[in-house]
């Protein structure tokens, strides 16, 4: 590569660097400086282009392969026992997985707790929680190797730990489940 070559892209670079507003023109797909100006090589001859056609816009297609669903349920102060309208969320999550048994690549079961008591306490009971969750799952016919759990203890409250309202929305277990459309 020519010293000009180089001082060209160098100068291209600097341009859309320090400018941030240079962007792509479809008309003739040239690259455009924060002024309007076409950005050209070294030689004043040729514009910077794409690498994306008009052609091969227009055909892209986005493909989405995975799908992740997540559904959180809810447990009483200081207890691991699985309430029974969180019984419906976990059975609607069985009732997925059997519909859907060979795409999924893992369930998730993620424990937490409030912030109420010493940290220790709510990793140990928030992991409960999860173990809870993962053996209803066991139970009612989810495979125990797409089985995964974890606990975060008060770490990732989804609301504030100073309401009583609060504390309850992050007593909980998230389910997420994962999957791919085209896995055999």
């Amino acid at each position: 590569m020519n010293r000009s070559s180089k001082l060209a892209i160098f100068i291209a670079l600097a341009t859309i660097a320090s400018s941030g507003s240079a962007y792509a023109q479809e008309i003739d797909n040239c690259w455009y400086g924060p002024f309007g100006n076409k950005i050209k090589n070294g030689t004043n001859e040729l514009c910077w282009k794409n690498n994306i056609t008009d052609q091969q816009k227009n055909s892209f297609k986005l493909s989405i392969d995975k799908t992740i669903i997540k559904r959180s349920i809810f447990f009483d102060f200081d207890s691991s026992n699985i309430k029974p309208e969180s019984r419906i969320v976990l059975n609607e999550t069985i009732d997925y997985y059997k519909n859907k048994k060979n795409h999924i690549n893992k369930i998730t079961s993620t424990g937490n707790s409030d912030s109420t008591g010493k940290e220790s306490y709510n990793q140990n009971l928030s992991e409960r929680r999860a173990k809870e969750a993962r053996k209803y799952l066991i139970e009612n016919g989810v495979d125990s190797k797409k089985l995964e759990i974890y606990s975060l203890g008060s770490k990732n409250p989804i609301a504030s730990n100073e309401t009583s309202e609060g504390r309850c929305k992050n007593r909980r277990v998230d389910i997420e489940i994962i999957s791919e459309k085209n896995k055999n």
